[in-house]
């Protein structure tokens, strides 16, 4: 018997359980026809999964968290984007976070050019945008 609360629980942040627990359900479904590579049996499918969950809670992408931050996806956006047929080597590398001393520019906080500006505004049909 499957259970997918497990495979849940597996994965490394818990967020929205009654839709995660629907995104694993259908990654199983997906993984039995044919998703990984070839056609496997449901008991197969969910092995598979708890394996590679289990993989990917263990890498530092899996461990991705700060004390202000937690920069893991939520587990229905990892199993729905079917994020663990990613190569292993992907999750190794963890994520890369941006700060003001990491010398990568900020782009949310620079302003926008006058022409993105001016095609906003006619786009929206308004005369100011709050910037």
């Amino acid at each position: 018997m499957m259970n997918v609360m497990a495979v849940y629980l597996a994965y490394p942040r818990h967020r929205e359980p009654r839709v995660a627990v629907r995104a694993i359900e259908r990654a199983i479904t997906r993984i039995c026809k044919g998703e990984s590579g070839s056609l496997l049996l449901p008991q197969q499918a969910y092995a598979y999964l708890m394996q590679r969950t289990k993989l990917y809670a263990g890498s530092p992408a899996g461990r991705n968290v700060t004390p202000t931050a937690d920069y893991r996806p939520y587990p229905a956006s990892w199993f729905n984007a079917s994020s663990y047929l990613e190569d292993e080597a992907e999750w190794q590398r963890g994520v890369r976070r941006t700060g003001p001393d990491d010398g990568i520019r900020n782009t949310d906080t620079e302003p926008m050019a006058p022409e993105v500006v001016a095609a906003l505004r006619k786009k929206l049909g308004v005369k100011s945008i709050p910037l």
